[in-house]
């Protein structure tokens, strides 16, 4: 039965008539209708009283959703939500169910959030004031062998977190897994009954995890903690499809019943909206909904002040809608791997009972933990607010059944929240980059001192490219240089061109306790101020690194090649080379600029006897010849290339803090090297592969999801940009058609790179020998059947595996890896590689709102990327960046959304005479102010007042 019940009657009627719930406030504000379902001994006098009660509530308390049992388990009654009309401060959803919770940079919310979230939480799943809405998790028969999913509390108004008792909800079923053996388990992966994937959980909404379905279709979504239990973001799970939510479905009976009951009620329905159709992808029929009710008097949505004249109306379709798309829902049956390192940042909080304190994550993903008060300081009971700023790191142990709650340890304080330095030790933290020191177990592995000179014996096995004119071409401030270049021209006017890798296979030796080392860090990481090295310094900028007038050890590739790029044969092996200068990019791309100019040798790096500066620039103007047309062959063949606008800084000498930006532009010599590298990556990759058919390290690239894909593709038409995915080439030429040389379709361009990049799957190193189906072995974006990395041995292990299967290949040594082992490697090496660019794309963050934070405001150009009915995802054209931009505090006189667009009426201002409107689409550009966030290290925008030339006059 559907009513009216705020916080204070609804502990009166739970008291006086037994009704068991599963509680979960999601809105501060008025009038929440709730769908509850009483107790089967007392349902039909009981629903008479709760109908009547609904006419004495207050409209002012805290309402909280209840779920109540009832006689009739299918008797489930769907809610319907308020038709999307919202303030400027009102509702938190997308036309299309996408979670639209707010960012704590953009707005404050409650210190203890729904879930894991906690005060100072940089993203995820806020605790709003009316701001937000979504469907609850669905309800899921147990005579099917499963139960109804629980909807985690939040806390009281005052601040203190519910007890632990109080939380649990122990009258509410909840999902047990099933006890399977690992025989069982993969006997269901193998018939299908299981699939396997990496879970992810949804940042903005951690109830909501998703799975790649093998068939590229829809995503499969768990919805609740109970269906996903223990397993973390990123773990390799197997997930059991709950039957029967593959279908099409039109409007849902819950809902048809649910109008009914409103007729019966007098409830107008026009003013809600469904929830299954906001609750994002997998909502489904069978999902209990939630009713949120407008303020009848003022008609003023959730969340908006009364008196206000600001509001958000909806004209999109409702319940009338059919839901059209297929919905997936699963259960995780068992974690496979465990690849979250259950490790996370966060502060301590008291718990009002029990033994323990309550420690809530930075990560909106990761659940909150219970600690015990021995690992806390002695003093925090008596004194929380001293540590309310301090970050800690803690481990999770355990996750029972039918807790919100995870059970950990405290591990240690990482230092005051806020901090730079802080702040990036708990991003390495949490992403389990290790920046201890090599051991000195480690540094014993090595058998060489420093300094050190190649021993002749060595020199006698390879081939000498010391009297030749090679160089290095890499960033100016590079201390690890693992590549060079070669080319002389022959008298058939075809060139001798040579790539040559440093070896460090010949000092990083198998199965030592450092070749272990650097198999488990695997990369090394890059951060805007350092860099954290997968090998000790003395092989990274010495004994390995291709420094100038050092004779170094290689291995190389060589190709006799066209002008026009045609290569005729090639060559593999070991060698000995002699850098004679170290180019930067910006050196090499004034030799291409200004060809006919006379460089002097102070202009330039050293460069040794006997080469001179003509014949350096003589060199690379060649390189860059024979690179400008296999770049035009490979874009021929399909190529694809999606790179986007890459930030970087300018650092303080002394604070080592940013005091300026710039973006990161490709010149022609970055292409110039990159063009070679991939052609010696596509070289190797053959060479190994054909020698050794089952123990080579490869790398592929998986097609777009083809569900999203197809979205995309549907969407772009809609906007007037068609974009064709049938192959990556027919990507490319799409994108080619839109690039133009004005400034708006430049930045259409990047806005639609970042569409793009969202149905791409990631690339991955994989071995030969495990994967049969060798139409796998593709790169979607280089359109190439084979690919390796063989180039960036210092920095990437997955290299270090290739050099040595090359040295296999070419009868040097033996593979003492057998398939399964080299495939262990390169799943740690997919894993590190996701690990080192979250950390990257963190960090850099961090370093940019320091910047922002220090110069106050940053005026930004940007281009809506998507619209929701409250706020719009920009992108910024001069930074890279992309963030959610709300409209909630805006002078706005009334807010519109309507098929997919934001129409914004700005309220008179002085100096202004009449309103101005102005219509927020994909593609509109807007001008932005960023400014610091709420939280320290954070950063926020605000969409700025349109300029009159581009605003629509209301009438």
């Amino acid at each position: 039965m559907t009513s009216f019940v705020t916080f204070r009657s609804h502990l009166l009627l739970r008291k006086k008539w037994n009704i068991s719930y599963v509680a979960d406030q999601r809105f501060k504000g008025r009038g929440l209708l709730l769908s509850s379902l009483l107790n089967k001994n007392h349902n039909h006098i009981q629903s008479k009283r709760l109908l009547s009660a609904k006419h004495c509530v207050s409209k002012t308390s805290q309402p909280l959703v209840c779920k109540c049992d009832c006689s009739r388990r299918h008797s489930t009654i769907a809610a319907v939500m308020s038709k999307r009309t919202s303030s400027a401060k009102g509702i938190n959803s997308s036309k299309k169910g996408l979670s639209g919770n707010r960012s704590a940079d953009n707005k404050n919310s409650d210190p203890i959030g729904d879930g894991p979230t906690h005060q100072g939480q940089r993203s995820g799943n806020k605790s709003m004031k009316g701001k937000s809405h979504q469907a609850s998790g669905a309800a899921i028969s147990q005579e099917k062998g499963t139960s109804q999913s629980k909807t985690p509390r939040r806390k009281h108004a005052s601040g203190k977190p519910k007890s632990g008792k109080d939380t649990a909800c122990t009258n509410a079923p909840a999902f047990q897994q099933q006890q399977l053996t690992m025989e069982e388990i993969e006997a269901g992966l193998k018939s299908g009954r299981f699939i396997q994937g990496e879970l992810r959980v949804n940042a903005r909404d951690y109830k909501h995890s998703y799975l790649s379905h093998p068939d590229g279709g829809s995503d499969v979504l768990i919805e609740g903690l109970e269906l996903r239990k223990p397993a973390l973001s990123g773990d390799l799970v197997a997930v059991e499809i709950i039957k029967g939510f593959e279908q099409e479905t039109e409007k849902p009976d819950s809902i048809k019943q649910l109008e009914s009951v409103c007729q019966a009620l007098d409830i107008n329905t026009d003013k809600y909206v469904v929830a299954s159709s906001l609750a994002g992808e997998g909502s489904d029929s069978e999902t209990p909904d939630v009713i949120i009710e407008e303020d009848q008097t003022t008609m003023i949505t959730p969340g908006t002040p009364k008196g206000s004249d600001v509001s958000v109306k909806d004209t999109s379709a409702t319940s009338s809608s059919p839901q059209k798309k297929v919905h997936r829902m699963g259960k995780v049956v068992t974690v496979l791997k465990r690849k979250h390192n259950r490790i996370c940042s966060g502060h301590i909080k008291k718990n009002k009972t029990g033994d323990r304190v309550l420690f809530s994550p930075n990560d909106s993903r990761v659940p909150r933990i219970l600690v015990s008060r021995e690992s806390c300081p002695q003093d925090f009971l008596k004194r929380p607010d001293d540590y309310k700023n301090v970050l800690y790191a803690a481990r999770i142990l355990d996750w029972p059944p039918g807790s919100m709650f995870a059970e950990g340890v405290l591990i240690r304080e990482i230092g005051q929240d806020g901090q730079m330095d802080t702040m990036i030790e708990a991003t390495l933290l949490e992403n389990n980059v290790d920046t201890s020191d090599f051991s000195p177990n480690d540094l014993g592995s090595l058998t060489v001192n420093v300094p050190w000179q190649i021993p002749k014996t060595e020199i006698a096995k390879r081939r000498d490219f010391r009297s030749m004119c090679v160089f290095t071409i890499d960033p100016s401030t590079a201390r690890d240089l693992d590549d060079a270049l070669s080319i002389e021209e022959l008298p058939d006017g075809t060139f001798d061109v040579g790539v040559h890798i440093a070896d460090v296979t010949y000092f990083l030796h198998e199965e030592t306790p450092l070749d272990g080392t650097a198999g488990k860090r695997a990369t090394s990481v890059y951060l805007p101020n350092k860099v954290i090295p997968m090998l000790p310094r003395v092989l990274c900028e010495d004994l390995c690194s291709l420094n100038p007038d050092q004779d170094r050890l290689a291995f190389s590739v060589v190709w006799n090649i066209s002008a026009e790029g045609q290569i005729s044969k090639e060559w593999f092996g070991k060698s000995v080379i002699r850098s004679c200068v170290k180019l930067s990019y910006q050196h090499a791309q004034g030799f291409i600029d200004d060809p006919h100019k006379n460089w002097t040798a102070e202009e330039l790096p050293p460069i040794s006897s006997p080469f001179s500066v003509a014949q350096i620039k003589e060199k690379v103007l060649d390189l860059n010849k024979v690179a400008v047309n296999l770049r035009k062959k490979r874009k021929e063949d399909g190529a694809l290339n999606l790179n986007q606008v890459k930030l970087s800084f300018n650092l303080d000498d002394k604070t080592g803090m940013p005091n300026g930006y710039h973006t990161h532009e490709q010149l022609d010599s970055n292409r110039l090297v990159e063009e070679f590298m991939l052609l010696a990556n596509m070289a190797v990759a053959h060479k190994i592969n054909r020698c050794l058919p089952e123990q080579a390290m490869l790398r592929r690239h998986p097609e777009p999801n083809s569900s999203m894909a197809l979205e995309l593709e549907k969407q772009s038409q809609i906007l007037g940009v068609p974009l064709d995915f049938t192959n990556s080439g027919s990507l490319q030429k799409s994108l080619d058609d839109i690039c133009r040389e004005d400034l708006h379709s430049r930045g259409k361009l990047q806005v639609l790179l970042a569409m793009c990049s969202k149905p791409m799957q990631m690339a991955v190193y994989f071995c030969n020998g495990c994967l049969k189906d060798e139409m796998m072995y593709r790169h979607y974006a280089l359109s190439v059947p084979l690919y390796t990395h063989f180039t960036s041995p210092i920095r990437r292990y997955a290299d270090v595996l290739v050099h040595r299967a090359l040295s296999a290949a070419l009868g040097d040594t033996q593979m003492q890896l057998g398939k399964d082992k080299i495939q262990e490697l390169a799943d740690n090496c997919n894993v590190r590689k996701k690990a080192a660019k979250v950390v990257s794309d963190t960090c850099e963050e961090l370093f940019f709102s320091a910047f922002v934070q220090e110069v106050g405001t940053v005026e930004g150009a940007a281009m809506v990327l998507s619209v929701l009915d409250h706020c719009v995802d920009v992108y910024f054209l001069n930074l890279g960046l992309t963030k959610r931009v709300y409209i909630d505090q805006l002078p706005l006189k009334v807010a519109t959304y309507v098929d997919g667009k934001l129409i914004l009426v700005w309220k008179k201002v002085e100096g202004v005479k009449e309103e101005m409107t102005q219509c927020l689409s994909i593609f509109t550009k807007i001008h932005c102010s960023i400014t610091k966030g709420n939280y320290p290290l954070t950063w926020m925008a605000t969409l700025q007042r349109p300029e009159e030339d581009d605003s629509v006059k209301s009438e």
